[in-house]
């Protein structure tokens, strides 16, 4: 695992290291070299056989999801707006159609995780797993290049890039969008974002069928919000669908309010698994949560679940273009003032 960046690797307040646009650099630049030489070589991709230029922005020696760009012009899109994707598929590798690859990128809690695969149950994944949010940026770049370099899969051979969108940490989610979108930019990929709670939903079938029990229909992904508050929604997925359809979209619940906010969007329906809740929420507000009724099963988002959701979501047609990957935040405030932290301290004295 590589050493901890110094404070003058990393930029402040983006927390993308100076070492991390280095590794992002040389893992896009065979794709984006070949991509310039076809539109050298004046092969059309889109409407106009203009030559593309790419060009790395750079702004006082860092990057971000702001700051660093991939510029490619009409050619590298088709007539109606969309990405083209595999663009680098045609120089020197051979993807056989049958084959999806994928890599997941989940960093929206304290655990960061990467996983590359095809998506499919049975088929072999590369996972790394280590610390996250504001320390993902450290190690997320070289563990992407060590699982490619694992699977001797090329960047450009990927179908997509898979990332965590929030809700979740800020500077995690933040990370994530501006390796996926950095990554994908610059290899000619699509990027797909992925709910950090249908994640959750996704991990709850996961583990009921490795428990040999019913797979859920209906689960309820609760994941701590830090500020007295957790995010929470309901996925429901009916027996032989592949993709989760949002019942409830991810909101802020105050903890003592959850088991009204879950049986109010449930309502008196019947589901199996319906009792099914899954997060890291219930450790952080013990008090107020061992009370909501259900099947708990504690854990964080995690890039292997959201990998097996790739293939489903690719073909839902849920791909897009790079550029407009980004995050979703859900609360706009990052963190309580010393006033707020001093009540909400007094009120918990008096309960």
């Amino acid at each position: 695992m590589p050493a901890a960046a110094s404070a003058s690797d990393t930029g402040a307040g983006n927390g993308v290291s100076r070492s991390a646009c280095g590794e992002l650099s040389a893992l896009a630049g065979p794709a984006i070299r070949a991509l310039s030489s076809q539109a050298a070589s004046k092969q059309p991709l889109g409407r106009r056989r203009e030559r593309v230029r790419v060009k790395w922005r750079w702004r006082r020696n860092m990057c971000s999801h702001y700051e660093t760009k991939v510029v490619m012009h009409s050619a590298a899109f088709a007539p109606d707006g969309r990405l083209v994707t595999g663009v680098a598929h045609n120089s020197g590798m051979t993807v056989a159609s049958s084959e999806r690859r994928f890599l997941s990128i989940e960093s929206s809690t304290d655990v960061m995780s990467v996983a590359l695969g095809s998506g499919v149950p049975g088929e072999r994944v590369w996972v790394y797993r280590g610390p996250g949010a504001a320390q993902s940026s450290l190690h997320l770049l070289p563990q992407v290049r060590a699982l490619l370099a694992e699977s001797g899969w090329a960047l450009s051979s990927l179908d997509a890039v898979v990332y965590g969108r929030g809700p979740g940490s800020f500077t995690g989610l933040r990370t994530a969008c501006a390796v996926a979108q950095g990554l994908a930019l610059g290899a000619g990929l699509p990027v797909i974002g992925v709910d950090t709670l249908m994640t959750l939903a996704q991990q709850a079938a996961v583990a009921s069928s490795q428990a040999g029990q019913v797979a859920p229909s209906r689960v309820t992904a609760v994941l701590d919000a830090r500020m007295n508050e957790v995010y929470v929604a309901q996925y429901a997925r009916p027996s032989g669908e592949a993709l989760w359809q949002t019942v409830s979209p991810p909101q802020l619940c105050a903890p003592r309010a959850l088991a009204a906010h879950v049986a109010a969007i449930t309502g008196d329906e019947t589901h199996a698994g319906l009792r099914w809740l899954v997060g890291n929420a219930r450790k952080a507000y013990p008090d107020a949560l061992d009370a909501v009724e259900g099947q708990w099963l504690d854990t964080v988002p995690d890039a292997e679940a959201m990998l097996s959701l790739a293939p489903s979501l690719l073909a839902a047609g849920l791909a897009e273009a790079a550029e407009q990957a980004q995050p979703v935040y859900v609360r706009d405030k990052v963190a309580q003032t010393t006033a707020e932290r001093e009540a909400q301290r007094a009120k918990a004295e008096q309960a």
